[in-house]
């Protein structure tokens, strides 16, 4: 009877820790070599200076901020997000509600969105 207790014990623990590990994997946010802060600084067509910096975290948040100088008034805002990226496809969910998807791709320490922009890890 001891025997059969232990046995049923050791499956029910092995069971739990089968889905743990499973749950993690699942909750995991596609490609790690996202993970950092990653720069811009620029000047647009409006002739506006601009800062971005990006973090993402590996828990699959991050915080975008932004600096905007146009010549006469600073302005700045700092957004939180969540995020997937895989397959060279970005997408963030701002917490505002606000949704952006980008082809991004990484090659070393730079990311480039869309083909166009390009950020470079700090």
């Amino acid at each position: 009877m001891k025997k059969f207790l232990f046995a049923l014990v050791a499956a029910v623990a092995l069971l739990f820790a089968y889905s743990c590990d499973k749950e993690d994997k699942e909750n995991a946010k596609g490609d790690s070599s996202i993970v950092g802060t990653w720069e811009y600084e620029g000047v647009d067509y409006y002739d506006e200076e601009y800062y971005i910096a990006i973090t993402f975290k590996s828990n699959g948040r991050g915080v975008w901020k932004e600096y905007i100088y146009d010549g006469y008034d600073d302005y700045s805002e700092v957004y939180g997000f969540e995020y997937d990226y895989s397959d060279n496809y970005l997408e963030i969910f701002f917490d505002d509600g606000e949704y952006e998807a980008f082809e991004c791709v990484i090659k070393g320490n730079r990311m480039i969105i869309d083909d166009e922009l390009v950020l470079y890890r700090r």
